[in-house]
């Protein structure tokens, strides 16, 4: 499989390629706003479905999913917290 090299290394995009790797949106829903759940569990399922039949391929579906996930965060934490996260994320119930 890919490994998203390029991708920052911080929480939130650590949650993210968590959520890609196993298929479960619960990793990178902690650091999403409610509102945009749904959004997101529809392109990571698209993403991880992509992967999952195009192991070696360039996946430009992941591409677009680690950047909605780092425009959704930072619509929520605002910008000065891009890519250098470092709230604990929000514990949802």
């Amino acid at each position: 499989m890919k490994s998203y090299d390029s991708v920052p290394n911080n929480p939130v995009m650590s949650a993210a390629k968590r959520a890609l790797e196993t298929g479960d949106a619960h990793h990178i829903l902690v650091w999403i706003p409610e509102e945009s759940a749904n959004t997101l569990k529809n392109l990571l399922e698209r993403a991880w479905c992509e992967r999952t039949i195009r192991k070696d391929a360039h996946n430009r579906t992941a591409d677009w999913y680690f950047k909605t996930v780092n425009r959704l965060h930072s619509r929520h934490y605002g910008l000065n917290n891009l890519s250098i996260s470092k709230k604990q994320p929000e514990k949802k119930v």
